[in-house]
C-alpha cells in the first residue's frame, strides 16, 4: 500500500478564497466525522465543516466551551460538548451550519453516537444516557445505565452500545430498549480505554492508551472476548474501521493503518506520522483517512 502524506492545515488553507475569517479556527481540532457529502470536525471554538475531501473549508458554526466528538446522523450533526450538553447542529447547507437545539445535562457528554432516532451519549462517571433525537430541534432524555466505569465514548449497532470506560474496559449494553438499557457484559482491558467503533455485530475494536488498539469478540455480548492487539508506538485515542482496514490514531505516533482480515492477528500495514497529536480519525468514502490532529488541525493521509 502506497501512502503519501499531505498536511491540510494552517498553511494550505490560507492560501484558499474563503481562508480569511476561519483562519484562526484550524487549531485545537478534537474530532472528525465524514459522509459522502462532506466532513466535519469538532474543535475548541465549534463546529467546522469541511468539503468531502476535507480540502477546503465551507462553514462554522460557533459552539459552547469545546465540541469534543461529533457524528453524522443524515444532515444534522450530533457534537458532546463535555458539561455544556449535547448539540444538534444542521449541515443541510454545510456552507451555513446552524445549532438547531441543545440538551443541557448535569454531566459532561465525552462521547456520542447515533442509531436510527436514538443518541447514545458518554457521560463519564454517570455513565450512559439515550436520548431520543426522532425530532432533533427538540431532543428528549428517555434512559440512563450506570456502567460501572468512566464513560468516554460510545459505538452502537444492531442494538448494541460498546462503551470505553477508561479503566474499566470495553463494556458491552444492550439498548433495544432506550428507556432501560441493560448491561450485558464486561471485557477488563489493561490500559485506559479512549475509543471504540464496531467492526460487524459481532467484532469491534477499542482504543487503549499506550496499551494500543485492542478487537473485542462480542459474540456473546454477556461475555467480551479480547481478540488481537495492535501495538501502540505512544498513545491509541481512536479508532475507526472500513471493511477489513482499520486506523488507529496513536497521538505522537502518528496513524497506524491495519489490516483486521484476521481479528486475532492484525496486521499492521504501515505507520504514518502526522504533525501533531493523532487524536482520532474517519475513513472518507475513497477509503483515505482524515486525521483530527489537534493543534495542527485537519490532516489528510490519502491512500492508494
Amino acid at each position: 500500500m502506497s501512502i503519501l502524506l499531505a498536511i491540510v492545515a494552517a498553511a494550505a488553507a490560507a492560501a484558499a478564497p474563503d481562508a480569511g475569517p476561519l483562519e484562526p479556527l484550524v487549531a485545537r481540532t478534537y474530532d472528525v466525522a465524514v459522509s459522502e457529502k462532506l466532513a466535519v470536525t469538532a474543535s475548541e471554538v465549534g463546529l467546522v465543516t469541511w468539503s468531502p475531501d476535507g480540502a477546503r473549508r465551507l462553514g462554522v458554526v460557533a459552539l459552547p466551551g469545546s465540541a469534543l466528538r461529533v457524528v453524522l446522523a443524515g444532515d444534522v450533526a450530533w457534537v458532546a460538548l463535555g458539561p455544556d450538553g449535547l448539540a444538534a447542529v444542521s449541515v443541510a447547507d454545510p456552507a451555513n451550519p446552524r445549532e438547531l437545539s441543545r440538551l443541557a445535562t448535569t454531566a459532561s457528554v465525552l462521547g456520542v453516537a447515533v442509531e436510527g432516532t436514538a443518541a447514545y451519549l458518554a457521560e463519564g462517571d454517570a455513565g450512559l444516557a439515550v436520548v431520543d433525537v426522532a425530532d432533533p430541534a427538540a431532543p428528549k432524555r428517555v434512559g440512563r445505565l450506570l456502567v460501572g466505569g468512566h464513560c468516554r465514548a460510545v459505538a452502537v449497532r444492531g442494538g448494541t452500545a460498546l462503551v470505553a470506560a477508561s479503566l474499566a474496559g470495553a463494556i458491552a449494553v444492550d439498548v433495544r430498549d432506550a428507556k432501560s438499557p441493560r448491561r450485558l457484559g464486561l471485557l477488563q482491558l489493561p490500559g485506559p480505554v479512549q475509543d471504540a467503533a464496531f467492526v460487524s455485530n459481532a467484532l469491534a475494536i477499542v482504543a487503549a492508551g499506550p496499551r494500543g488498539a485492542i478487537l473485542v469478540g462480542l459474540e456473546k455480548p454477556s461475555a467480551p472476548l479480547a481478540r488481537g492487539t495492535i501495538p501502540s508506538a505512544d498513545f491509541a485515542r481512536g479508532v475507526a474501521v472500513r471493511g477489513t482496514d482499520a486506523a488507529v490514531a496513536d497521538g505522537g505516533g502518528g496513524i497506524a493503518l491495519v489490516s483486521i482480515a484476521d481479528p486475532d492477528a492484525p496486521a499492521l500495514v504501515r505507520r504514518v506520522p502526522t504533525k501533531g497529536q493523532a487524536i482520532r480519525v474517519a475513513f472518507r468514502a475513497d477509503g483515505k483517512p482524515l486525521v483530527a490532529a489537534d493543534g495542527s488541525g485537519l490532516v489528510l493521509l490519502p491512500v492508494e
